[in-house]
Protein backbone atom coordinates (compact mmCIF):
# COMPACT_ATOMS: atom_id res chain seq x y z
CA UNK A 1 0.00 0.00 0.00
CA UNK A 2 2.43 2.42 0.87
CA UNK A 3 4.41 1.68 -2.51
CA UNK A 4 1.25 2.32 -4.18
CA UNK A 5 1.10 5.97 -2.66
CA UNK A 6 4.93 6.96 -3.50
CA UNK A 7 5.21 5.10 -6.95
CA UNK A 8 1.49 7.35 -7.48
CA UNK A 9 3.09 10.26 -5.77
CA UNK A 10 6.37 10.17 -7.92
CA UNK A 11 4.11 9.59 -11.03
CA UNK A 12 2.22 12.86 -10.32
CA UNK A 13 5.32 14.70 -9.84
CA UNK A 14 7.04 13.89 -13.30
CA UNK A 15 3.87 14.53 -14.70
CA UNK A 16 3.75 18.22 -13.48
CA UNK A 17 7.41 19.08 -14.36
CA UNK A 18 6.84 17.65 -17.85
CA UNK A 19 3.99 19.60 -18.32
CA UNK A 20 5.60 23.04 -17.13
CA UNK A 21 8.44 22.12 -18.96
CA UNK A 22 6.23 21.89 -22.24
CA UNK A 23 3.68 24.87 -21.25
CA UNK A 24 7.04 27.57 -21.07
CA UNK A 25 9.84 25.63 -23.45
CA UNK A 26 7.52 25.31 -27.17
CA UNK A 27 6.47 29.15 -26.85
CA UNK A 28 8.08 32.18 -28.58
CA UNK A 29 8.97 35.64 -28.57
CA UNK A 30 5.51 36.62 -29.74
CA UNK A 31 3.35 34.29 -27.47
CA UNK A 32 4.81 36.60 -24.47
CA UNK A 33 4.10 39.56 -26.67
CA UNK A 34 0.34 38.71 -26.83
CA UNK A 35 0.21 37.94 -23.15
CA UNK A 36 1.77 40.74 -21.98
CA UNK A 37 0.09 43.06 -24.11
CA UNK A 38 -3.27 41.81 -23.43
CA UNK A 39 -2.21 42.52 -19.57
CA UNK A 40 -1.90 46.18 -21.39
CA UNK A 41 2.51 46.19 -21.31
CA UNK A 42 4.28 48.04 -23.71
CA UNK A 43 6.38 45.03 -25.38
CA UNK A 44 10.03 45.70 -27.37
CA UNK A 45 11.37 42.08 -28.87
CA UNK A 46 14.53 42.00 -30.25
CA UNK A 47 16.39 38.90 -31.96
CA UNK A 48 19.76 38.78 -32.76
CA UNK A 49 21.34 36.31 -35.69
CA UNK A 50 22.82 32.89 -34.76
CA UNK A 51 26.22 34.42 -36.29
CA UNK A 52 26.40 37.25 -34.14
CA UNK A 53 28.32 37.52 -30.86
CA UNK A 54 25.33 37.56 -29.21
CA UNK A 55 24.25 34.37 -26.65
CA UNK A 56 20.86 34.83 -27.00
CA UNK A 57 18.01 34.04 -30.03
CA UNK A 58 15.84 36.82 -28.79
CA UNK A 59 15.02 39.81 -26.31
CA UNK A 60 11.61 40.82 -25.06
CA UNK A 61 11.32 43.94 -22.53
CA UNK A 62 7.83 44.71 -21.29
CA UNK A 63 7.02 47.34 -19.51
CA UNK A 64 3.41 47.74 -17.63
CA UNK A 65 2.40 51.99 -15.63
CA UNK A 66 -0.06 52.11 -13.85
CA UNK A 67 -1.80 54.09 -10.81
CA UNK A 68 -0.04 51.84 -8.11
CA UNK A 69 3.53 51.97 -9.93
CA UNK A 70 5.32 50.50 -12.79
CA UNK A 71 5.38 46.43 -13.60
CA UNK A 72 8.74 45.08 -16.05
CA UNK A 73 9.51 41.52 -16.90
CA UNK A 74 12.82 40.91 -19.55
CA UNK A 75 12.81 37.30 -21.30
CA UNK A 76 15.89 35.93 -22.34
CA UNK A 77 15.91 33.24 -24.80
CA UNK A 78 19.38 31.79 -24.77
CA UNK A 79 21.00 29.26 -27.50
CA UNK A 80 23.23 27.32 -24.88
CA UNK A 81 20.97 26.45 -21.11
CA UNK A 82 24.41 26.34 -19.97
CA UNK A 83 24.96 30.43 -20.79
CA UNK A 84 21.45 30.51 -19.00
CA UNK A 85 22.55 28.95 -16.15
CA UNK A 86 25.59 30.93 -16.12
CA UNK A 87 23.50 34.22 -15.94
CA UNK A 88 20.89 32.87 -13.31
CA UNK A 89 23.84 32.34 -10.98
CA UNK A 90 25.20 35.50 -11.21
CA UNK A 91 22.36 37.14 -10.89
CA UNK A 92 20.85 35.49 -7.70
CA UNK A 93 24.29 36.61 -6.29
CA UNK A 94 23.71 40.66 -7.24
CA UNK A 95 20.26 40.93 -6.78
CA UNK A 96 19.13 38.00 -4.67
CA UNK A 97 15.37 37.43 -4.16
CA UNK A 98 14.99 41.39 -3.95
CA UNK A 99 12.88 41.07 -7.66
CA UNK A 100 11.53 38.38 -9.88
CA UNK A 101 13.13 35.71 -11.42
CA UNK A 102 12.54 32.56 -13.13
CA UNK A 103 14.94 30.04 -15.25
CA UNK A 104 13.28 26.86 -17.62
CA UNK A 105 16.34 25.57 -19.43
CA UNK A 106 17.77 28.16 -21.67
CA UNK A 107 15.11 31.14 -21.06
CA UNK A 108 15.31 33.60 -18.33
CA UNK A 109 12.66 35.88 -16.85
CA UNK A 110 13.79 38.66 -14.46
CA UNK A 111 12.13 41.64 -13.38
CA UNK A 112 9.16 42.99 -10.80
CA UNK A 113 8.03 39.56 -8.98
CA UNK A 114 4.07 40.67 -10.77
CA UNK A 115 5.73 41.34 -13.94
CA UNK A 116 7.59 38.36 -13.96
CA UNK A 117 3.99 36.24 -12.82
CA UNK A 118 2.31 38.11 -15.23
CA UNK A 119 4.55 36.88 -18.22
CA UNK A 120 4.44 32.90 -17.06
CA UNK A 121 2.35 30.48 -18.81
CA UNK A 122 1.85 28.16 -15.65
Amino acid sequence: MLKRKILSTFGFFITLSTALCLSSCGLNANDYQKRLEKKDYEVKIKYFDKDSDSEYEWKLDAVKIHTHGVENVTIIQYYDQKDAVDYEKVYRELIGDKEGFWRVEARVFYGTKQGVKDARFV
